[in-house]
């Protein structure tokens, strides 16, 4: 019994925890912040954009993101520097 009551507390609290990381940005920042903040200002379209850069900053992609296009750059980097290495010897 124990072991059940525990189980439906967790659960309880993982569907909490699941709303909260569903809340939309734009609709949990406070009036007054929104207002502040000229975000009155903005179409629906571009809520919907702001609303998608926050949720992947939180999820961590835009991070993956950045890390992905360094690497790219970096590689690229990289490459032109061997071709340009062996373009002198030749």
């Amino acid at each position: 019994m124990k072991k059940r009551v525990a189980l439906g507390i967790v659960g309880v609290a993982l569907v909490a925890v699941g709303s909260a990381a569903e809340e939309v940005f734009t609709k949990a920042v406070a009036k007054a912040d929104f207002s502040a903040a000229g975000l009155g200002k903005l179409s629906r379209e571009e809520l919907a954009r702001l609303d998608g850069l926050v949720r992947d900053y939180q999820s961590g992609a835009l991070a993956a993101a950045r890390r992905d296009a360094a690497a790219a750059e970096a590689a690229r980097v990289f490459a032109e520097a061997r071709r340009a290495e062996g373009a002198s010897v030749a």
